[in-house]
């Protein structure tokens, strides 16, 4: 009875010891933010999570002392804007008195009689972001058609962050007015994310944009807006402090308060790390990119919307399709996207165009790294989807 107690009380201590050892190693891999969450290095943020307030407060207390300093406003319609005559502190983005991104360059809102006016609009993608603006796919297919003999003039009307509602509310306040005869949409999927979010600290916590925005909600199979006039960013943090109680809280999509409540063991990450793990919950979800489910459904509501408002004017609509780096790079693999059955879909409403298709092989010579700069579009990038774009318009 004593060796069964002994070796009982020998296999606790190794097990506790091996467990300190393990939990020890762990918290060297990660770190505490500012509210408590736990992120682990390659990985992300281990449940339970904490709402991103502290971090949240920092960057709106920073955007509020430096506003005369920022490229972005709050906007009472979209949620934030370019701010007019105003430009990046790097020198890369300059945004002229309508709030367009050009060299800086004013734009009359009719088009000469003899130009081709072709506007674009979209998220970080479309605007460019981290080239130039004689880096951007938008400038780069201007000079093309221009080397072509068509006389056209592009306007620039894409926006950091935006989901592919904001876009299209920017079209209806802003982009109408130039009367464009031809609409290009930058569609990056990962947006169908976006149209489901309303404070964009929630679904991207390590977001600049502390802003919270509008979305649409489909009642009846109609388009409703909701959040609108979008939350103004001095009252953010507030509203976070009290979310569960906020009437929209349900509508936020990246919010399930289940993901909030604390563990037996609260402080153990070795023990939520491996909870998370089991249950999946740091795997790339697929889901908002199905057919039936919400995300998906508004992405397509908005995109139909959003082409009959512009055929309603006398133009014509386009996407093109903007991959991710590891989009091209699971092409280049020979598999298939995540969002392809979506993608599919919306191929058969809209004019698509994929720069990638038929260039698989070319892209499999050089490596895919080449076509970024950070997670945007380096020049390469950028002349590979003005060269689509260009051969799809000549035709």
């Amino acid at each position: 009875m004593k060796n069964i107690l002994l070796n009982s009380l020998l296999v606790l201590i190794s097990f506790s010891c091996t467990f300190g050892l393990a939990e020890v190693g762990l918290r060297t891999q990660g770190h505490e933010d500012a509210d408590g969450n736990f992120v682990l290095k390659n990985y992300g943020t281990v449940r339970p999570y904490h709402l991103p307030i502290a971090e949240t407060q920092a960057k709106i207390t920073d955007y509020l002392s430096r506003t005369n300093q920022s490229y972005l406003q709050y906007d009472p319609r979209l949620g934030w804007s370019p701010k007019p005559n105003s430009h990046s502190v790097n020198g890369l983005y300059y945004y002229n008195s309508q709030g367009l991104r050009s060299t800086p360059q004013e734009y009359s809102f009719t088009p000469a009689t003899d130009t081709l006016r072709i506007a674009l609009f979209g998220d970080s993608f479309t605007h460019s972001s981290d080239v130039s603006y004689h880096e951007s796919w938008g400038y780069y297919l201007q000079q093309n058609l221009t080397q072509h003999g068509r006389k056209v003039e592009i306007l620039n009307f894409g926006v950091d962050g935006y989901g592919m509602d904001q876009a299209y509310l920017r079209w209806q306040q802003l982009g109408v007015k130039f009367a464009p005869q031809l609409v290009i949409f930058g569609l990056q999927m990962e947006n169908s994310n976006r149209n489901v979010n309303l404070l964009r600290p929630l679904y991207r916590q390590s977001s600049g944009i502390p802003f919270s925005k509008p979305r649409y909600i489909l009642q009846a199979n109609q388009l409703t807006l909701i959040n609108q006039p979008p939350i103004p960013p001095e009252q953010v943090v507030s509203l976070m402090q009290n979310f569960a109680t906020w009437p929209l809280a349900r509508h936020e999509y990246f919010f399930n308060p289940a993901d909030y409540e604390p563990h037996l063991w609260p402080n153990s990450k070795l023990i939520a790390l491996t909870l998370d793990v089991m249950s999946g919950q740091n795997e790339e979800n697929n889901d908002t990119y199905q057919l039936d489910q919400e995300p998906a459904q508004i992405t397509l509501a908005i995109l139909q919307a959003f082409h009959a408002d512009v055929e309603a004017h006398g133009a014509r609509f386009m996407l093109v399709h903007l991959p991710r780096d590891r989009n091209l790079s699971d092409l280049v693999e020979g598999k298939s996207l995540t969002y392809q059955i979506l993608l599919n879909h919306l191929a058969q409403e809209h004019t698509l165009v994929r720069p990638e298709q038929g260039h698989l092989e070319q892209l499999a010579q050089f490596s895919v790294k080449e076509l970024f700069i950070t997670s945007h579009y380096s020049a390469k990038g950028n002349q590979f989807v003005a060269q689509a774009l260009t051969e799809a318009i000549l035709k």
